[in-house]
């Protein structure tokens, strides 16, 4: 069985649905920090709700995945919204 998510972590997705599915450093919006918002995208990278793609020479591009978008929706986060 797969455990929750937490409330960061489902505040991460929805953010990344609303801003086009992806972050980079250079996005323009951060999760509080960008070593938060890099720590939050890493944790869901691990779980694949995430992928990790290059951008620019040394910095990555986190996107939401389909099975992200699918736990989002289990997840009811926001409430009122989904």
């Amino acid at each position: 069985m797969m455990r929750k998510l937490g409330s960061r972590q489902a505040g991460m997705l929805w953010s990344l649905k609303e801003h086009r599915g992806f972050w980079h450093p250079g996005s323009g919006w951060t999760w509080t920090t960008v070593s938060e918002t890099v720590s939050i995208l890493k944790s869901l990278a691990r779980r694949g709700f995430v992928e990790v793609e290059p951008y620019g020479v040394d910095m990555k591009c986190y996107r939401i995945t389909r099975k992200g978008r699918k736990a989002l929706r289990e997840s009811g986060y926001p409430k009122g919204y989904l």
